[in-house]
């Protein structure tokens, strides 16, 4: 009952956003390719489960797209596509043309960017603790590197090319920076190669972000320190 009522008020709360009608299929596309991802990496244990993940993620691949299918699979699994639409829908004269060129801008470009740099800064653990690493699946750091730079060059593209581009292009660069900004990001050869390369492509728009979100990491670091010395002492 209780999660029938959240939904309820989700519903509800929707439906009273001004461009919701334009932007509820989109938003509910996105919503079940999420669903979907997540059936899929929790169905089966390797390598079936990314034997199956791998025909999906072709079968929804856009056409003319030259994408891996896990670049793809991270497009599908990244939230991000519905809050911008929900987000959007929240404001008046936004119609379905526009919709759909925000539903394309994040998935796949700026989803599988956000994706693959979680999947970068959470390799080392990913691949210690079993669990599905899509990055895992370049052969190597340069190529790596050349594809998460083409994605991070694509994604920046389409956000430029949305309705009020410049909200979008600081998530981009605010999402970029938050993993980019992760130890894991730079804990060995690869992930830091694949992290100037990205960085190279977003370029100024991350510097701000980046600077923040170190110094967040710092002093978060610093103070669980503290913490611990204080707590040693007494």
């Amino acid at each position: 009952a209780y999660l029938l009522s959240m939904i309820a008020a989700c519903r509800a709360a929707c439906a009273a956003l001004p461009s919701y009608d334009a932007a509820r299929l989109p938003a509910l596309r996105a919503a079940r390719r999420m669903v979907s991802y997540q059936a899929y990496i929790h169905a089966n244990e390797q390598p079936e489960r990314d034997s199956e993940l791998a025909r999906w993620a072709t079968s929804i691949t856009p056409p003319g797209e030259d994408l891996c299918w896990w670049e793809v699979a991270a497009g599908a699994a990244s939230s991000l596509g519905v809050f911008a639409l929900i987000a959007t829908a929240a404001q008046p004269s936004f119609g379905a043309e526009e919709m759909a060129v925000l539903e394309r801008a994040y998935f796949p470009w700026i989803g599988a960017l956000h994706v693959l740099l979680d999947s970068l800064a959470d390799r080392s653990a990913d691949l210690a603790n079993g669990h599905l690493s899509l990055v895992s699946h370049y052969d190597d750091a340069h190529l790596q590197a050349d594809r998460l730079a083409r994605l991070a060059d694509r994604a920046v593209d389409a956000a430029r090319a949305v309705p009020q581009a410049s909200h979008h292009l600081a998530i981009l660069s605010a999402m970029t920076s938050f993993y980019l900004s992760a130890p894991g990001a730079r804990n060995d050869g690869s992930a830091t190669l694949a992290s100037e390369r990205v960085l190279a492509e977003i370029g100024a728009l991350a510097a701000p972000a980046m600077t923040v979100l170190k110094a967040r990491r710092a002093a978060g670091k610093a103070l669980a320190s503290a913490g611990r010395l204080s707590g040693a002492a007494s």
